[in-house]
């Protein structure tokens, strides 16, 4: 399956990493490098993410990975990545 990111996740992304870069440049490289190469493996297996539980929908599933919650969308052939969270935030999934 063909992996989208959307514009909000990667935005969302350089923030994260830029925030990291002011303390460890080299490690914040390292975490997008390890971001991308996880979700790459939904594109073998797309339903190994678990619902989102405020969402109750079939079609929106997360991954967790370190201290984050990647949230996507299965489509037709398509795994849309919508955004990432920090474990701690509240997901608002209306806005999906």
């Amino acid at each position: 399956m063909n992996i989208v990111w959307a514009p909000e996740a990667l935005d969302r992304i350089e923030d994260f990493a830029q925030s990291m870069a002011q303390h460890d440049e080299q490690l914040a490289a390292q975490w997008i490098d390890d971001l991308f190469e996880r979700v790459e493996v939904l594109s073998h297996l797309p339903r190994s993410g678990r619902l989102v539980p405020e969402a109750n929908r079939e079609d929106l599933r997360e991954i967790i990975w370190k201290n984050y919650r990647i949230i996507y969308r299965l489509q037709a052939g398509t795994i849309d990545v919508l955004t990432l969270f920090h474990s701690r935030q509240k997901v608002d999934v209306d806005q999906f």
